[in-house]
């Protein structure tokens, strides 16, 4: 079917551009896209729309997604969102701050900036759009919005998790509870797209910091199962063990 790397020459060649045309185009380096194309690195969802109308391809077909090549789907302007007034349409006038443009075969209805790292571990981060389709229903495993219907509200993102008989709301991220969807919260819509704001070197520190406290504590793990004459096997069964009866105590 051809790799992003294959079909991003191809069409450059194609017609008849450098790469350090290309690399003008989009405001980054030469050896950027020569790695594009080399497949050792990807791009983000933006710099993949500019390449699709830069060809007049689809994302998905430069993606390498599909066989086909079809003309890039047109897009459509969806209102971006700020807080929203309970008792107002969702897509009222007093809601819309600003618009992005997005393909028009998303079906999208509107889009919400995120704030907070409460979906951080599974990479959607603060100031990226989430790009989401109306409606108040959602099935497992779904990212969805939801707020709390009372004055002026801020649409939460979360997963929508059904768990023994509940309807829970949960974070990409440890530090925070579930959140029990009871008759306050409101589904608003569900995440169809996440645009993301170009990575920071503050987000690379940020990850660091972390990385090495977890290393640090991993390393002292090691040195304690060693002390006490562990292999690697039994710990790993101690470990399995013990997940098992905290999941047992849980139930119970």
């Amino acid at each position: 079917m051809g790799t992003f790397g294959y079909r991003l020459r191809q069409e450059r060649e194609a017609n008849k551009f450098s790469r350090e045309e290309i690399a003008q185009k989009l405001n980054v380096s030469y050896w950027t896209i020569a790695k594009y194309e080399l497949d050792e690195r990807k791009p983000d969802i933006d710099t993949l729309l500019q390449l699709a109308n830069i060809f007049d391809v689809s994302m998905d077909y430069l993606g390498g997604k599909t066989p086909l090549k079809t003309p890039l789907a047109p897009t459509v302007k969806v209102p971006l969102l700020g807080t929203i007034r309970a008792g107002l349409p969702l897509l009222a006038e007093e809601n819309c701050h600003y618009e992005v443009e997005v393909p028009s075969d998303l079906r999208a209805d509107f889009a919400l900036r995120v704030t907070g790292d409460s979906m951080s571990y599974v990479g959607i981060c603060d100031g990226d759009i989430a790009v989401m389709r109306q409606g108040n229903t959602a099935s497992h495993g779904m990212i969805v919005a939801a707020g709390i219907e009372d004055g002026d509200w801020q649409a939460t993102l979360k997963f929508y998790i059904e768990e023994r008989g509940q309807r829970l709301l949960r974070a990409a991220n440890p530090d925070y509870s579930d959140i029990i969807l009871n008759g306050h919260y409101k589904i608003i819509g569900y995440v169809v797209q996440i645009l993301k704001e170009p990575p920071r070197i503050s987000d690379y520190n940020d990850f660091l910091v972390p990385k090495a406290v977890t290393d640090k504590a991993w390393e002292q793990t090691i040195m304690t199962a060693a002390k006490h004459g562990l292999t690697a096997e039994q710990v790993e069964h101690l470990i399995e063990a013990m997940g098992a009866l905290s999941k047992k105590m849980k139930v119970q």
